[in-house]
């Protein structure tokens, strides 16, 4: 029965010319089959209800960029700044991350008291570039 309701939509979607082709209407073993040639003896000439068929007008098509093309476009950009700065962002905190690895490695070495007070100072800078950063 779908095949029988699909080709009736198929062969009745298409909008009748004034010279529209014959269309014929059988029933072979029990199934109502629809033709452009008679199919059997019994082949009925059949005329589609074109008040049933609907159709659709696409829209015109403007070769101006819409308004909607346009913030699309400037959506994408913003997002590929935004991971661009994101990726920057996590580039600088992994830096950072390794920097006061290596400071505090240093620091649980010995050194003398000059070099205690470098690391201190490098290690105090670190951790506010850190937190400027966001890193956590």
């Amino acid at each position: 029965m779908r095949i029988t309701a699909l080709l009736l939509l198929l062969c009745c979607s298409a909008p009748m010319h004034v010279e529209a082709a014959s269309m014929y209407r059988c029933e072979i073993a029990g199934v109502t089959t629809y033709s452009d040639r008679p199919c059997g003896a019994d082949a009925k000439l059949h005329q589609p209800d074109e008040a049933a068929v609907s159709t659709y007008a696409a829209p015109v098509m403007s070769s101006k960029p819409s308004a909607t093309v346009k913030s699309d476009r400037a959506t994408k950009k913003r997002r590929a700044s935004e991971s661009n700065d994101a990726a920057k962002r996590v580039e600088l905190c992994d830096r950072l991350a390794r920097s006061l690895k290596e400071v505090r490695s240093k620091m649980r070495s010995g050194y003398k008291a000059k070099e205690g007070e470098r690391l201190r100072e490098r290690l105090a800078k670190l951790k506010a570039q850190t937190e400027d950063a966001k890193c956590r």
